[in-house]
């Protein structure tokens, strides 16, 4: 059976590094766009400084370095503000992890229609993992347009981007699987074809589908009704984060906090998350009161991953943890792995 969990994500934050070469983990099925579209052009090298001949040579090398770097930025003539996400999950060895997905991405400006254009041609650089799309017609200044892609592929083992991890339940015995993401800080491209560059904020509307057993967690709270069109404030693509797991949940005391604490684990490690459901939510009051600000998301999830990169990963709403830096056993943990959290 499938299960379908719909959420919306939201934050902002500057990021970004040059994109890894290696190929997509998807392929792109088609690619639809409604109303005009602008033809978009390979992205040109930017015009580096005048550099002068008595310049040192580390000042040249830094030249030609801004120079190199600006030849994989996007071009910047079209600009995202809504994403619908519809992702599709299989997490079974059998299918080779396979997943399906359809992504709209919306460019809203004055006036509206639903003509839609002819794909000419569909090109893919990557090296620098660019899609470039050459359309029928030209994009005209103050009109909607949707661009809709389908996508599927398989999820591979990693610790970037959308990966398949597993881990023994010491309860059962039983070997687990999970779907997590680190998608700082050009990794979103990994998981949906998307504009990834910190520059584009745009709001997000996440569904994934998945089995039955599993749950899935992301960036805002799972919505009660599927035609519920609540939108987030503008947010980095690399922000956006997702897990699907068969984790269990400790929720904090409501009175520590005005926001929604959950802190996530696997089911036979969830007896370490009270220290972090106590310190959570009296950290964040704190830093509400000191600064004046309320914080501006109505849940906060923490969720530790048996293979994760870093330590955590700041995405608002749904922080990813390597288990070190959120699991606490008092048993056994020292007093510098408390202090660590």
């Amino acid at each position: 059976m499938l299960h379908l969990s719909t959420v919306s994500s939201k934050a902002a934050h500057e990021a970004y590094r040059e994109p890894s070469p290696e190929p997509y983990p998807f392929v792109v099925k088609s690619v639809i766009v409604h109303r005009l579209h602008k033809r978009r052009a390979a992205p040109q090298p930017r015009t580096a400084p005048r550099i002068s001949r008595w310049l040192h040579p580390l000042s040249v090398l830094c030249a030609l370095q801004l120079t190199l770097a600006a030849s994989y930025l996007l071009p910047g003539d079209v600009k995202p503000s809504h994403y619908d996400v519809r992702l599709l999950y299989d997490v079974d060895p059998a299918t080779n992890y396979s997943f399906y997905g359809v992504v709209d991405i919306t460019r809203i400006s004055l006036t509206g229609g639903n003509e839609p254009l002819s794909v000419n041609d569909v090109k893919l650089n990557e090296t620098y993992n660019l899609l470039t799309l050459e359309l029928d017609r030209e994009l005209q200044q103050s009109e909607n347009y949707i661009l809709t892609i389908p996508f599927f592929g398989n999820l591979k083992p990693g610790l970037d981007g959308v990966y398949i991890s597993n881990y023994v339940n010491k309860d059962t015995n039983n070997k687990e699987y999970l779907i997590a993401t680190q998608f700082e800080a050009t990794s979103a491209r990994k998981g949906f074809p998307c504009f990834d560059e910190p520059l584009y904020k745009a709001t997000f509307r996440i569904t994934i589908g998945h089995h039955t057993s599993y749950t899935a967690v992301s960036n805002m709270p799972l919505e009660k009704a599927s035609d519920d069109k609540l939108n987030s404030v503008p947010m980095s693509t690399y922000l956006v984060a997702f897990v699907v797991s068969k984790f269990s949940y400790v929720e904090s005391p409501a009175h520590l906090s005005k926001t929604k604490f959950k802190i996530w684990a696997r089911s036979d490690a969830i007896d370490q998350t009270s220290y972090a459901a106590t310190v959570g939510p009296k950290v964040l009051t704190h830093f509400e009161e000191w600064f004046n600000v309320s914080f501006p998301l109505p849940k906060q999830d923490m969720i530790a991953i048996p293979d994760f990169s870093a330590g955590a990963m700041e995405n608002w709403g749904l922080i990813t943890y390597r288990e070190t830096a959120l699991l606490y056993d008092k048993e056994q943990s020292s007093f510098l792995n408390k202090e660590r959290l």
